[in-house]
């Protein structure tokens, strides 16, 4: 029943038809009590049509309904980390694997859910996202600045790691490898990332050497995602 729920969230998410969206994420609310999901695609709905107070107040009532947030990467979703997740949100994940037509809902919500401050819910969606779409590399920086901004260093890392191995040549993932690698204090690494996003990016200020400074530096790691351009390949 949730995978069809799933599917019809999917199909009207997709003809931005918000109120039949909005209806079937009630549905499953109803369906299955106490679970937070479908309250995260109702305050999506809210966000979406710009109530962003009451999205706000749904965001703030799913994150107080454990689990919320995902500490390992999609490639384990089969694994011993659903035995940590009720049966519903295991169904909702299964319910999205590599089927990219329901990625972008996720990486709505958890750009929706960045926005309003929820970093660890955030994650969660862009983790969803990418069990959807394994090469959105969107969501995969959605992820990594998220995980960054929540402290959840080993997310963050696999996620740049990630969109590394995908676009060799996308500044926004050595960008991100650089803070996550400066706030592991491991400063020639951090050093050595930083000095090759700077030739990617061909910034005009320098980064060169590493800095207790943040000023020294052209964006901190909550902005990454405001980067113009997520594939900033170079020949």
């Amino acid at each position: 029943m949730i995978q069809a729920m799933v599917q019809l969230l999917g199909n009207f998410y997709a003809s931005n038809d918000l109120s039949n969206f909005e209806v079937i994420a009630r549905s499953l609310h109803s369906s299955v009590p106490g679970e937070s999901v479908s309250l995260l695609f109702i305050g999506l709905a809210y966000y979406r049509r710009g109530q962003i107070d009451e999205a706000i107040g749904i965001f703030n009532q799913a994150a107080n309904r454990p689990p919320l947030t995902r500490t390992t990467s999609p490639k384990t979703t089969s694994d011993k980390s659903n035995d940590r997740k009720s049966p519903t949100i295991t169904s909702f994940i299964e319910a999205t694997r590599n089927k990219p037509d329901l990625a972008q809902i996720w990486y709505d919500l958890g750009s929706a859910l960045q926005d309003v401050g929820h970093n660890e819910g955030a994650s969660f969606a862009f983790q969803i996202a990418i069990t959807a779409n394994p090469a959105f590399t969107k969501a995969l920086i959605g992820s990594g600045t998220a995980a960054l901004a929540a402290g959840n260093l080993n997310l963050a890392k696999e996620s740049f790691s990630r969109l590394q191995s995908l676009q060799p040549n996308n500044a926004k993932a050595y960008l991100g490898l650089g803070f996550v690698y400066r706030k592991l204090r491991n400063f020639a690494s951090a050093h050595a990332c930083f000095i090759r996003a700077r030739r990617l990016m061909n910034l005009s200020q320098s980064m060169d050497g590493l800095t207790k400074s943040r000023k020294r530096f052209p964006v901190c790691p909550e902005k990454l995602s405001t980067l113009s351009g997520s594939n900033l390949a170079l020949s």
